[in-house]
């Protein structure tokens, strides 16, 4: 059978056995978004009286420059990306687009707007006019970037971000003024997703478990049993490609958190297949 045949078959069969368990099988496991990954940021703004309580009805301007290795390519970059309360970024220039509110920031795939050497990350952000006293406005930003050598490079709001009130040739930039970590007040923790946008878990307990996941971020799975150990694996549903994870064990607890894998496919979405690896 060709290639494309048998991709589009176990498309259809994995199909078929998500919407079949759905419907008839009770199912124990389940699923959420990983946390949100802005740990290690720190809420930021322009340097003008308390932010973090009320600020002007404006726009400011903010710009983070960093330099990637050029004999180590960039394998896989997301970008989590919140302004309180609109922004637009931009990556090396190009416009980066967020279907997400600033409360339930998402993860943006952004691998193909980055190159070897300089690059420069920006946001124009905007405080609205609140409905009630004190209007606070703050950026929060992480960017995680993953090398094809396997290093990590991490690039985070903080003060080493300039800020101003304007944007043009003549700008004279101030080092952004620190709110607080993330988490602090008055923003808080955000929510990993929505309840009701998935992930969605279902499978036969004890030997198979699919989850699909809408977004390209990590999930947690739960209700896995401690002492079993499981074959991964990523299903793409657009290209019906399969990537191997490898085995991987629940903590004592029988949860365990799985990553997407850098692939060629433009799908947000993908299914994780977790299927009972037998003792030999």
């Amino acid at each position: 059978m060709p290639l494309t045949h048998r991709r589009a078959l176990r498309s259809a069969v994995l199909a078929v056995a998500l919407l079949a368990a759905l419907l008839v099988v009770p199912f124990p496991m389940a699923a959420t978004a990983a946390p949100v990954g802005l740990t290690g940021a720190h809420w930021i703004w322009y340097p003008e009286g308390d932010p973090t309580a009320d600020a002007p009805v404006e726009q400011r301007f903010f710009r983070k420059s960093f330099d990637l290795p050029v004999n180590d390519a960039v394998k896989h970059a997301t970008l989590w990306l919140s302004v309180d309360d609109r922004h637009t970024g931009y990556v090396n220039g190009k416009e980066i687009a967020s279907p997400h509110g600033w409360q339930t920031p998402g993860p943006i795939d952004v691998t193909a707007l980055l190159k070897p050497g300089p690059n420069l990350l920006t946001v124009e952000a905007e405080n609205l006019p609140a409905p009630h006293a004190g209007n606070p406005a703050g950026l929060l930003c992480s960017l995680r970037i993953i090398a094809i050598s396997g290093k990590s490079i991490d690039i985070t709001s903080d003060s080493s971000w300039e800020s101003a009130r304007e944007d043009t040739a003549d700008t004279r930039w101030s080092p952004a003024k620190i709110l607080g970590p993330y988490g602090c007040k008055p923003w808080g923790e955000f929510a990993s997703s929505s309840p009701a946008y998935g992930p969605f878990a279902t499978g036969i307990d004890g030997k198979i478990h699919l989850v699909y996941v809408p977004l390209p971020q990590p999930v947690q799975v739960s209700g896995l049993d401690p002492n079993l150990r499981y074959r991964a694996e990523a299903f793409d549903p657009t290209t019906g490609v399969t990537v191997d994870l490898g085995i991987v064990k629940p903590d004592p607890d029988g949860r365990r958190t799985v990553h997407k894998p850098s692939a060629d496919s433009s799908a947000p979405d993908w299914v994780l297949i977790l299927q009972r690896e037998e003792s030999k």
